[in-house]
């Protein structure tokens, strides 16, 4: 794999993209020049200031439609303190002079037609506030992607419109090899109301055969508005995926994943607050949004706190398929160990465990701590069966 240098300054006739003579460059236009004369593998390396991109949308008609083609890596050379990649005001004009509606600062790897299989970012702090409508600070199609030292500010969403992602990893269709981890990485949302639908980290590998998917040592963040509508979600996945020692604020819902598939999942060791789902597995299965199962689902050694509740009760775990007779879509094997779930509401508002599904099988709560009066069981709909959610410190039938 090739290297090629980049830092801001003057250009330079003597440029030539190598660590002593980089190509040097003074705005977005020329930033974005350089990735789309560069589409083989290559390492683009970014001096420490700040650069601008017009956003991926402009690169429609290059291949791959991406800041990044297919197997490239995208380093900030001293850290997301020191390199700054933002998206220009300018986004708006990119087809021809109309408003694209959604705007990604940065996307890596294939389409969904094309194939990659490694990709990295890191070292950059990514800032896409330039958006006005919704947004992605990054997004890549590509099985082993590696997304690190990451801090991303400025994302939006627009709630009955588009989705903001703060980072967001998909398996290229023609490549779902898994392998992706995000680690070390932080986001930031600042925004109230109708521009609050945000996801702050969502690894969506969604092939069973897979290789693992990590998401560690992560923090999402957002703003709390009295009155006003929180976040989206802090985090999400789908499958063969461990999200470890990651901390989140601020969102309706701590953890949520309604597309697809979702199995082979553990979060542990993680913290955070939520207003009013812990951990939301709703099953939505339409022709356009197959789903089979939400299965294989550890919750250990976890701190979960209900603030600022966003309904008029909230609730630590649920399992909802929403289905019209709640009998298309398999619960089976939750195990949530070692947790501690509080929350502010009084008690009978606060429930530890809801289930709406008639294919539940083994729901366990072991060896944890709850708030006195909780109720630990609520929403689960005849016929699903009383005996297979086991919750321990609770009389079955309760």
């Amino acid at each position: 794999m090739r290297t090629i240098h980049i830092a801001k300054g003057n250009p330079n006739r003597s440029d030539d993209g190598s660590a002593l003579y980089p190509y040097r460059i003074k705005d977005g236009y020329a930033f974005d020049a350089i990735f789309k004369a560069n589409r083989e593998p290559t390492t683009f390396i970014l001096h420490p200031g700040e650069y601008f991109t017009r956003g991926s949308w402009a690169f429609a008609g290059i291949p791959g439609y991406a800041l990044l083609a297919p197997n490239c890596h995208l380093v900030g050379a001293n850290g997301s303190e020191a390199t700054f990649l933002s998206l220009d005001p300018g986004y708006e004009r990119l087809l021809d002079g109309k408003d694209p509606g959604y705007v990604e600062t940065v996307i890596g790897g294939g389409n969904q037609v094309s194939g990659s299989n490694q990709m990295v970012v890191t070292g950059l702090t990514i800032d896409a506030s330039a958006a006005q409508v919704p947004s992605s600070g990054i997004h890549t199609y590509s099985g082993g992607t590696t997304i690190s030292d990451v801090r991303v500010v400025g994302v939006r969403g627009t709630w009955g419109a588009a989705e903001g992602f703060g980072i967001l990893v998909n398996d290229a269709a023609v490549a779902r090899n898994g392998g992706n981890r995000v680690s070390g990485c932080r986001v930031e949302f600042y925004g109230q109301g109708d521009e609050s639908y945000w996801n702050g980290i969502y690894l969506g590998s969604v092939d069973e055969r897979g290789a693992p998917n990590v998401i560690e040592n992560c923090f999402v963040t957002a703003e709390i508005i009295p009155n006003a509508k929180r976040g989206h979600t802090c985090f999400a996945a789908n499958l063969n995926t461990t999200v470890r020692n990651c901390s989140g604020s601020g969102c309706h819902r701590w953890f949520f994943c309604d597309t697809a598939n979702v199995g082979n999942l553990e979060i542990t060791g993680c913290r955070g607050d939520y207003g009013y789902v812990a951990v939301d597995l709703p099953a939505p299965a339409t022709a356009a949004n197959p789903i089979e199962y939400r299965r294989k689902i550890r919750v250990t050694h976890c701190t979960f706190d209900n603030v600022n509740a966003t309904d008029n009760h909230a609730i630590a775990i649920l399992l909802k398929d929403m289905t019209a007779d709640y009998n298309s879509v398999r619960m089976e094997d939750v195990d949530v160990d070692s947790c501690r779930f509080s929350s502010e509401l009084p008690p009978g508002m606060f429930y530890l465990c809801s289930i709406q599904a008639q294919q539940t099988k083994r729901v366990w709560f072991r060896n944890c701590a709850w708030p006195e009066g909780t109720e630990a069981r609520a929403g689960i709909f005849s016929p699903t069966p009383q005996s297979e959610c086991l919750i321990q410190g609770v009389p079955t039938g309760t």
